[in-house]
């Protein structure tokens, strides 16, 4: 059986890893393509918890079925029900098992749309793979519970949970490839969120602000010198930088002539002959100006 994911999701439970390796090896064969079962999926809106989990959801043409799966031992005193983990720890749970996958059934089928609701026969188990057995009682019918014994032949326990919800509601029939595509999407759609272009410029222009203010605190640093060789790359600011410490000291009454292009010819006057200076055309203009 296809199961989504393709690995356990989140949990250290063994019983539930086992339930899972379980459900991948049933329903194997040729005509049974269609079955999917999906691992912990996610309840919302609860019949009257906040919210809430669903340990498996088994899908097929035959139905949709939820999995209650409880590890360990299991006791009841009073109506109360305890559960014991492999290191004799003890927890009381606020509902039985069955109670349990019975509303988790309820608070999912609130969440079908109608076309879905009407096309599936729903029903529910409880998967108690270390318990050899339950009483029996009136409060649950036998057929739903998968033991220690029935968890050794799952597949055929399946088979038997199916058919038992199945003629509970004969008139439904079995459910098509395509709703079963439809459902899938519902319970655990498949879907790829692109970050709109708006939110990429804003992200943009957000960055653009930040190398704005580390640039500034740079002019800071060169009105405090004389001389101040700035390198970058092509689109760092460097012009930026030029005009904003030209706009700064022409309102400070000084006059600046700002070339925008150097050129590598070494400069006339320079003995180490390192390559910065104007060309002829730009030292003329600014000697023209007196700057």
């Amino acid at each position: 059986m296809r199961m989504i994911p393709a690995e356990p999701l989140r949990t250290d439970s063994r019983a539930e890893k086992r339930v899972f390796d379980q459900l991948r090896a049933a329903f194997s064969g040729t005509d049974q393509t269609d079955w999917f079962a999906i691992h912990s999926l996610n309840l919302p809106w609860h019949e009257y918890k906040r919210f809430g989990e669903i340990d498996f959801v088994l899908c097929g043409p035959e139905g949709l079925f939820i999995l209650e799966v409880k590890g360990g031992g299991v006791s009841c005193h009073d109506g109360v029900w305890e559960t014991k983990n492999r290191y004799g720890e003890t927890a009381r749970l606020k509902e039985s098992p069955f109670k349990q996958a019975e509303s988790a059934l309820h608070g999912l089928r609130k969440r079908l749309p109608d076309r879905l609701d009407q096309a599936f026969v729903l029903g529910y188990g409880v998967v108690m793979p270390d318990v050899e057995c339950l009483p029996e009682s009136a409060e649950w019918d036998s057929v739903v519970l998968a033991d220690a014994k029935k968890f050794r032949q799952f597949e055929k326990w399946l088979l038997r949970l199916i058919r038992h919800w199945r003629e509970k509601d004969v008139y439904k029939p079995v459910a098509s490839s395509e709703q079963l595509e439809w459902l899938r999407q519902c319970l655990r759609p498949d879907f790829e969120a692109v970050v709109p272009l708006c939110v990429t410029a804003d992200a943009v222009e957000s960055r653009i602000a930040r190398l704005t203010e580390d640039q500034l605190r740079l002019i800071d640093a060169a009105e405090a010198n004389e001389r101040v060789l700035c390198f970058g790359g092509a689109g760092t600011g460097k012009t930026m930088l030029a005009l904003e410490l030209a706009k700064r000291w022409t309102a400070a009454g000084m006059r600046v002539a700002l070339a925008e292009k150097f050129f590598g010819t070494p400069c006339p006057d320079r003995s180490d002959g390192l390559p910065f200076g104007f060309d002829a055309s730009c030292r003329e203009k600014v000697w023209r100006q007196q700057i």
